[in-house]
């Protein structure tokens, strides 16, 4: 009889611990519209533009605290940007090397797996609203790069070699949750994110006597703003 009392009490516990930990954990659909940038740091590339592009995936919340979280994604996120070369540039271009005259623009389309941390910050319920604010970090694999180059009439040509196979930064942003019952909620939310690895790695110059046609040390960082959409469950 005290064996059985026993077994009961553990499965209970167990269930009750089991009920605890998915109590705590949120799981999120999201979409990200944003506007992507690439910011270069060197006087003779200049950022030409921006590009339109989304980021969607799968989040998932870990709260420690009521109000606190720690969070992890799993994205598609599709950026890039725009930039001018004002000096001639090596440029590999579908697995052959180019020469790109002063002035060109290359127009970068870039398709990361990008795998957000971080942590979460929640407000009490406010009626049917919180309020959160969220910071961390952005690891990034590159599964597609091409480019566009009107000046030397490519189009949506491969360069895989002309951008970076990983990327990183750091991301900060704020929003809303909606309240939908139960456990159900619609979110809503701003966020920058900040690259701090080079994008474009650049070529070595096979011409020691033109050291103009070298990229050795552009660098060339990725930034965003995207409003994040999703629904919490």
């Amino acid at each position: 009889m005290k064996m059985k009392n026993l077994t009961s009490f553990v499965i209970v516990l167990l269930l009750s611990s089991q009920f605890s930990i998915s109590q705590n954990l949120k799981f999120s659909i999201v979409g990200e519209p944003q506007i992507s940038w690439m910011n270069p740091d060197i006087i003779n590339v200049e950022s030409t533009g921006a590009k339109l592009g989304i980021k969607y995936g799968l989040n998932m919340e870990k709260y420690f605290q009521d109000n606190y979280a720690f969070a992890i994604g799993l994205l598609i996120n599709n950026t890039g940007g725009s930039l001018l070369y004002n000096d001639t540039i090596y440029f590999r271009v579908s697995d052959t090397q180019d020469t790109l005259d002063a002035s060109a623009e290359v127009k970068y389309n870039i398709q990361y797996i990008e795998i957000p941390i971080g942590f979460k910050f929640t407000t009490n319920q406010i009626g049917y609203f919180k309020y959160f604010a969220q910071i961390g970090l952005n690891g990034q694999i590159r599964i597609k790069a091409t480019a566009d180059i009107e000046s030397s009439e490519i189009k949506n040509a491969k360069i895989n070699e002309e951008v970076s196979l990983f990327n990183a930064g750091y991301h900060i942003g704020g929003g809303i949750q909606y309240s939908l019952g139960g456990n159900a909620s619609l979110q809503a939310a701003l966020t920058f994110t900040n690259g701090f690895i080079d994008v474009t790695p650049g070529v070595d110059n096979e011409d020691d006597q033109n050291p103009t046609n070298a990229r050795l040390e552009d660098k060339v960082i990725l930034n965003s703003i995207a409003l994040k959409i999703g629904i919490i469950f």
